[in-house]
């Protein structure tokens, strides 16, 4: 079971992750939970958050999703629990999703229904985390080759 967790939704208190993942290692023989790392910074820079500012909210919201995260597969007997919880960034080292993310690259920058599908999840995102009734503007980068 890989249970994506994520810092931008109010649902994930320290309780409920904690239950979530202990319910998950109750009914199935491995629990996986892959979290944002570090990488979820530029979205709050996208957001209007000076850089500093949203390396340290990153930084901080890694720890609140990995430490109960960790502590209810502790309980649960799970072995090495810090190797079952995962930020986006340790992906980056593992090869077979390296080359699907290099497909996801070729992909965006040579499929308008790809890139135009990305950009409104991104201007979701973002709209979602400002909270604001107004419209968002997001020019997305195209990803390096």
């Amino acid at each position: 079971m890989l249970l994506g967790i994520s810092s931008w939704n109010g649902r994930y208190k320290t309780a409920y992750i904690e239950e979530l993942v202990g319910w998950a290692c109750s009914r199935f023989p491995r629990v996986d939970v892959m979290i944002p790392g570090y990488g979820a910074a530029p979205t709050l820079v996208a957001a209007g958050r000076p850089p500093v500012s949203a390396v340290q909210r990153a930084k901080r919201s890694v720890n609140q999703l990995r430490n109960p995260a960790e502590r209810a597969m502790r309980r649960a007997g799970v072995r090495d629990p810090a190797g079952h919880v995962h930020p986006w960034t340790r992906l980056l080292s593992n090869a077979p999703y390296s080359s699907r993310l290099a497909e996801a690259h070729q992909a965006y920058r040579h499929d308008p229904v790809v890139r135009a599908a990305c950009r409104d999840t991104a201007r979701a995102a973002l709209a979602s985390y400002l909270a604001t009734p107004h419209a968002i503007i997001l020019t997305a980068r195209t990803p390096p080759a």
